[in-house]
Order: structure tokens, then C-alpha cells, then sequence
């Protein structure tokens, strides 16, 4: 932050030279043509904005040498002289301009409303959260159409439409900028718990792997030397299904994977799921059903049998459930795929965030959280990929009922 602060002391030092610049060319367009009254008026506002303007900076050099400051303190330091500004440039503005001619008029908002432009910009970050951020550009362009409504003129009605239209397209453009600011915080800290999470994950087989090799190292007993063999296929294989999720997932998400549709037939592929999972889901005390299905569908078979394992794989590590059930439903001219599962079911905070990216339900206790939250996503996006959508059945009160639905013609195969 101390390079950003040197900055925003360099701009604001830089501002109120141009300040100083402008005051003294106006005061010797506009003296002739200015009352004393209005000359000795506009003297004391900037003689008082200078010495507030220094006053405030050097109290603020003297207080930071007592204490560090903290960053409410800095924004709304720097938002003051913002508001500082802003009243100074109206003041002079109404001050000056019922003498000046229209072109003098129609240059004063034009840089006025430059000003309002750098500040719709300067109110993004990191002053988002300061004191009378989100109206401050709003104040510049009150006085300008406040001046024009009273000193109304030829061009007054364009002017205060203009003025109303850029402030509007400043603001516009804040929002816009905002958002993207938003989004990269988001992606940043996605993208830190993912690989926080992959750490987690990957260190568990690799110190299992580790401990296992150790003992084929040291052991005389040759049945122990062959369980830990066992023990260190597991670890790796276990490594080597997290990579290859990982994986998969970075190709969805970064658009490196195509769906080669075709008409599938869907009963091998649940069967295929199941058998796939069955050893993982008997280590856990859980039974896996399969159901017969003789339909099939238009997708990509490789892509739907890994989405079918995700929720499946979902199910295993996290439900705590008894019976997983697997099976294929005709609903209209789409054939859903169904995972239910009779364990501890979702909270009703996680429902709208089930499919995100790296998200982890809050319903599971963390020594079987693990996973990268990435297996829902990737049923989403699969399911995208393919035309149709994933999605979880919220009256399933007894568990979860999460689907997955491919378009097709759902013929009966024979």
C-alpha cells in the first residue's frame, strides 16, 4: 500500500497545482469583467482551500509519524480532499461564470465534467468503501445543471441534458468496472482455495505412499513387504485419479474438450459407473444399485459416464449414506440420469452454490471434506457441453437426488 498511497499524494499534489494554474488564469480573464464583491469572495475560497489542503497534509504527515494508519483512514483522507475539491470547483464555477460569455461557459463544463469522469473512475477501488464514495461524482454535476436551471440561457436545456447523460455513462462505466474488479477477487481466491485444496488432497497419498515404501524398504516379513506393495499402488492410483480430475476439469473449464455426439445407449454406462466405484463405495459401507436401462440418448458417452462417476464419487465421499442408486428416467424428449443417495443431504444454504467452481457444501465434517469442490462443476459443465443441464432434485428430503440430463431421441435400445 505505500507504493499506491506515494501515488495518490503525487496525483493530489499534481491536481492542486493545475488547481492553482486555473484559478490564476481565470481570475485574470474574469477580474475586469467581476464585481470586488464576487473578486473578494472568490480570494477568500481559494485562500481557505489552500489552507485546509495543507493543514490536512501536514497534520497527516505529523500523525503518521505517531501511528501506523489504518486503511478507513487513508480512503476517507483521500476522499475529504475529493469533497474539498469538488466544493471549491462549483464555488468558483458559480462564482465566476453569470459574467462570462456562452463559449466561457461551455469550456468551464468542459473541464468540470472531465473532473466528474476522474472521479467516477478514482471511486472503483479502493475507495469503494469510503466515506460519500458512490455520490461524490453526483456532486459536480448537481452544481452544474443547480447553475444552469438558474441562469438560463440558450444552450442551458443541451448543457444540463449533456451533463445528465455523461454522468450517467461515467457511472455506467464505474459499475462495469467495479464488476470486473469483483470477478478477479473472486477468480483469485477461487483459484487459492483450489489449490490449497489440491495440496491437501495430493499430500495424503504421497505421505501414505511415502510410509508404504518405507516399509518395503525396512521390512524382513515378506506378507508385510506385499501389503505395503499394495499399499503403495493405492497411494499412487489415488494421486494419479486426483491429477487426472484436476485435469479434466482445467480442459472444461479452459474450453479444450468437445463432445462427440452420437446416440448412446445409457445402461452400460451406469453399469459401468457402478462396477467402476463399487470397491470404493464397499471400503466406505455403502451398496451401489444400479438399475436396468434400455434407453439411450444423444451425448458424448465418455463425457457422460465421468459425469455420472463425479456425483457418484460426490456420493461416496461426502453423503455418509447407506445405498447409492444409479439409474436413467425418461422426462419429455430428455433422459435424465439420476445419483440418490440416502446420507445427510444439503443444506439449504448450499443449494444455489452446489454447481460452482470450487465449492464445498458446509453438511460434512472436515475429515472427509477433501475433493477440490470441482466434481458438481464438472457435471455442469459437461452437461452444457452437451445441450443439456445437471441439477439436484431440492424436494429429495431423505439424501440427494442429483441428475443429469442429456437431450436425445430416447429410443428403446435393443
Amino acid at each position: 500500500m505505500e507504493g499506491v498511497d506515494r501515488i495518490a499524494r503525487r496525483i493530489h499534489v499534481a491536481a492542486f497545482a493545475v488547481y492553482v494554474v486555473a484559478i490564476g488564469y481565470t481570475y485574470n480573464v474574469f477580474v475586469p469583467l467581476t464585481q470586488p464583491f464576487d473578486v473578494a469572495l472568490l480570494g477568500s475560497i481559494f485562500a481557505l482551500f489552500a489552507l485546509m489542503w495543507l493543514v490536512a497534509f501536514a497534520w497527516r504527515s505529523i500523525r503518521g509519524r505517531r501511528k501506523a494508519e489504518t486503511e478507513a483512514f487513508r480512503q476517507n483522507f483521500y476522499l475529504g480532499h475529493m469533497w474539498l475539491y469538488n466544493v471549491a470547483i462549483i464555488s468558483d464555477f458559480w462564482i465566476l461564470m453569470p459574467n462570462a460569455d456562452d463559449a466561457m461557459q461551455l469550456v468551464g463544463v468542459m473541464f468540470t465534467m472531465g473532473t466528474v469522469s476522474v472521479e467516477a473512475f478514482a471511486t472503483t477501488r479502493p475507495f469503494a468503501a469510503g466515506f460519500g464514495a458512490r455520490s461524490l461524482p453526483y456532486f459536480l454535476s448537481i452544481g452544474l445543471c443547480l447553475y444552469f436551471a438558474v441562469y438560463w440561457g440558450q444552450y442551458s436545456f443541451i448543457i444540463i441534458v449533456f451533463i445528465v447523460c455523461f454522468t450517467a455513462l461515467m457511472l455506467m462505466a464505474r459499475h462495469a468496472i467495479k464488476l470486473g474488479i469483483k470477478q478477479l477477487e473472486v477468480a483469485h481466491d477461487t483459484k487459492t482455495r483450489f489449490l490449497a485444496s489440491a495440496s491437501h488432497d495430493l499430500a495424503t497419498p504421497l505421505q501414505s505412499a511415502r510410509l508404504f515404501f518405507d516399509q518395503v524398504i525396512r521390512s524382513t516379513n515378506a506378507d508385510a513387504r506385499d501389503k505395503a506393495t499394495v499399499g503403495v499402488n493405492w497411494a499412487f492410483d489415488t494421486t494419479e485419479q486426483i491429477m487426472q480430475q484436476m485435469l479434466q476439469h482445467l480442459k472444461l473449464d479452459s474450453g479444450g474438450v468437445t463432445a462427440d455426439i452420437r446416440e448412446v445407449a445409457i445402461g452400460p454406462l451406469i453399469a459401468q459407473v457402478a462396477e467402476t466405484y463399487e470397491l470404493a463405495a464397499h471400503l466406505a459401507s455403502i451398496s451401489i444399485h444400479a438399475l436396468p436401462c434400455r434407453l439411450t440418448a444423444l451425448g458424448d458417452a465418455t463425457l457422460i459416464e465421468r459425469a455420472i462417476g463425479n456425483m457418484v464419487s460426490n456420493a461416496i465421499r461426502h453423503a455418509k449414506a447407506r445405498r447409492i442408486l444409479i439409474g436413467g428416467q425418461k422426462r419429455g424428449d430428455n433422459l435424465r440420469i439420476w445419483v440418490i443417495d440416502d446420507g445427510v443431504g444439503i443444506s439449504d444454504a448450499d443449494f444455489p452454490r452446489l454447481f460452482e467452481d470450487y465449492f464445498q457444501g458446509s453438511n460434512h465434517g472436515d475429515e472427509i471434506r477433501g475433493g477440490f469442490g470441482i466434481g458438481l462443476a464438472s457435471v455442469r459443465q459437461i452437461a452444457i457441453l452437451m445441450g443439456g443441464r445437471a441439477g439436484i432434485d431440492k424436494r429429495w428430503r431423505h439424501g440427494c437426488a442429483f441428475y443429469l440430463e442429456v437431450r436425445g431421441v430416447n429410443t428403446v435400445a435393443d
